[in-house]
């Protein structure tokens, strides 16, 4: 119980810490801690590299990939700097200068149009806290399920920061579902981050050229509701600009049986977020073991 205080505590201080810094020492601060977790986290770089070499290519060359892995770790690193100055970026009315949908807004607001919901299938990439605070600002709060962290205290902690930026945060429990589906029955947006199968219990897919599973929820809920389901993703860049890249739907009418058809569904939501991720190999923020073949090289942790 006082690792898991220290933990809670140790979040808050940090964050508060980052807040705090002006805005021109985030990105040189985040390329110098980035390189110095890069450099000091052995276990992790070699999981990243795996991933990454999925991504890039088997053969690409070995200086190419380290490249990339450092990228990766200093982009993650940005990404929580980034977020901890996001409720200021909302509160000081910066965001709509600083975000844009590149790809796909029609896609989006002709979903919303029909006022059936909207599920958007994410991946760990770029930013989705930004993507996610930009659509409130929009007049479209998103809802979303998160894994319960330990403490209790600093899970209810990251909800309340999210939602001071228009996120609506629910607890990966038995009652997520229902939250969503009440969202969606209202016509709003569901965001779902899905390239990792929290609960070990999801869909076995061809993804990155290997077999592993993705959760079947996104696939699952627009079958059942009729929700307009898309892919997309928030990146960060070029400058201190994020844009977010939305999909066409994928095509959910009901047809055949119902499993058979989720299995169909998120197999089609996994090539397409496997495109997303090659448009920015080192935003894709996954530290922790995807595949069967990763075995266990890191305990599972949430982002």
């Amino acid at each position: 119980m006082r690792s898991e205080s220290t933990t809670y505590w140790m979040f808050r201080s940090l964050y508060g810490l980052l807040q705090l810094l002006p805005s021109w020492t985030v990105r040189p601060l985040s390329l110098t801690i980035g390189s110095i977790l890069f450099a000091t986290m052995p276990e992790r770089r070699s999981l990243v590299t795996r991933h990454l070499r999925r991504v890039i290519g088997q053969s690409a060359e070995r200086q190419l990939i380290e490249r990339e892995v450092l990228r990766s770790f200093q982009s993650y690193a940005l990404y929580w700097m980034e977020s901890a100055k996001l409720e200021e970026l909302v509160k000081r009315h910066e965001l709509e200068e600083s975000f844009l949908i590149l790809e796909g807004e029609d896609y989006l607001f002709d979903a919303m149009r029909q006022e059936r919901g909207v599920i958007l299938a994410l991946p760990h990439l770029g930013s989705f806290d930004h993507g996610g605070a930009w659509l409130d600002l929009m007049g479209h709060p998103m809802t979303t399920v998160a894994e319960e962290l330990k403490p209790i205290e600093l899970f209810e902690w990251f909800r309340k920061r999210r939602q001071a930026v228009g996120i609506k945060v629910f607890g990966l429990n038995s009652d997520a579902t229902s939250h969503l589906i009440s969202a969606l029955a209202k016509g709003e947006v569901v965001g779902l981050i899905c390239d990792r199968d929290l609960g070990g219990n999801g869909v076995e897919v061809e993804f990155f050229d290997e077999r592993t599973t993705l959760p079947a929820g996104p696939a699952a809920l627009a079958l059942r509701t009729g929700a307009k389901l898309m892919t997309a993703a928030v990146y960060r860049g070029p400058g201190r600009v994020y844009y977010g890249v939305v999909n066409p739907p994928i095509p959910t009418e009901r047809q055949g049986k119902f499993r058979a058809q989720v299995a169909e569904v998120t197999q089609l939501i996994a090539d397409e977020l496997e495109e997303l991720i090659k448009r920015a190999p080192h935003q894709w923020h996954l530290f922790q073991p995807l595949w069967p073949s990763d075995g266990s090289m890191l305990s599972r942790q949430s982002k």
